[in-house]
């Protein structure tokens, strides 16, 4: 891919994304879990997802491997 084409496309999944043709902006500081399992299996990272905003975020996942595609990392 070209980079402009990089910079604005990957990295996202459209279909993963609820069908959103562009990366949903997560604002969100916090996100509920549904089961106290759940959460602790995440802080222990046996599940992987979204914990806080500051430490994962799906909008930061996504800018982050754009990045590292641009830099060839």
């Amino acid at each position: 891919m070209q980079k402009e084409t990089l910079a604005t496309h990957f990295g996202y999944d459209s279909v993963a994304g609820y069908g959103t043709m562009a990366v949903p902006i997560y604002q969100s500081t916090a996100f509920n879990f549904g089961t106290s399992k759940k959460a602790a299996d995440r802080f222990a990272l046996r599940d992987l997802g979204p914990i806080y905003g500051r430490l994962t975020n799906p909008t930061t996942d996504v800018f982050e491997a754009r990045l590292a595609a641009l830099e060839n990392g």
